[in-house]
């Protein structure tokens, strides 16, 4: 908490936060920003009902796929 204390207010705290992760975020956004649109309402639509521990291991497995393959898993869903 201490770490924090020398941000005026609380715009400036996400600010610094948000850079940390917008860079562990953008090989996730490269990746769906390759797939098409409607591939990416699947996943989002087969994501919705899932508690974040099982978005963040789909998410992973997405990651790891090569892109035929993971064009594949999304034609699955």
């Amino acid at each position: 908490k201490k770490a924090f204390k020398r941000f005026q207010n609380q715009q400036q705290r996400k600010e610094f936060v948000n850079q940390f992760d917008i860079e562990k975020r953008k090989p996730i956004i490269e990746m769906m920003q390759s797939l098409q649109p409607e591939q990416r309402k699947k996943i989002r639509t087969h994501m919705k009902d899932m508690n974040p521990k099982q978005r963040h291991d789909l998410t992973l497995k997405l990651l790891e796929m090569n892109s035929d393959k993971r064009a594949k898993f999304v034609e699955g869903l």
